[in-house]
């Protein structure tokens, strides 16, 4: 049986765990950290791997910054894999990604702006997803909830947003729209 213990072991939080695995028996966990005095260096977004099915893992690495509220994984059943983040300091959803099992990682890219929650709007985003395939084809989905446009009784407008990278994530598409407002479809 192996444990992975992430470093240092007095964590008052751990959130979002996720787990990608390829047919050659490399896998991937990642995992939200924070220590009590939030000055540990795990205080981030951290990601351990295996190459054979899980018996040995290397130890955590932080990958991109803890300033997002909304974070998710996605692998293309081979080698490679991309987290996607909201940002709240820069209002942008940010990617950073590996082709090579984690050894390597990108660097953090931001692939689209999102409104300013307290600025712009009384905004969410959520429903962020990202999914990849063999060809080296990205796919980034969100949706921003509007809460300053609900009218009296009625339902709040919601925006889906799409983007897409055709080379890795190395770049990424202007954002389209899939749907606007209460669910009417655009594409």
């Amino acid at each position: 049986q192996t444990v992975l213990t992430p470093s240092p072991t007095d964590y008052w939080a751990v959130r979002d765990p996720q787990l990608g695995a390829t047919a050659s028996g490399a896998a991937f966990v990642s995992w939200e950290g924070y220590a009590y005095d939030g000055s540990s260096p795990d205080d981030a977004h951290n990601v351990a791997r295996t190459e054979d099915a899980g018996r040995t893992w290397t130890g955590p690495v932080a990958v991109g910054p803890r300033a997002g509220e909304v974070r998710v994984s996605g692998w293309d059943g081979l080698n490679s894999w991309q987290q996607v983040w909201t940002d709240d300091y820069t209002n942008t959803i940010d990617t950073e990604g590996t082709g090579d099992i984690g050894v390597t990682w990108s660097g953090t890219r931001s692939i689209a702006s999102i409104p300013d929650r307290w600025d712009d709007c009384d905004c969410l985003v959520a429903g962020l997803s990202v999914a990849g395939a063999p060809s080296g084809t990205w796919l980034t989905t969100w949706v921003i909830s509007n809460f300053d446009d609900q009218p009296a009784g009625g339902r709040m407008a919601r925006r889906f947003r799409l983007t897409r990278s055709t080379d890795g994530g190395t770049t990424w598409s202007t954002p389209i729209a899939l749907l606007e407002d209460r669910g009417r479809p655009v594409v």
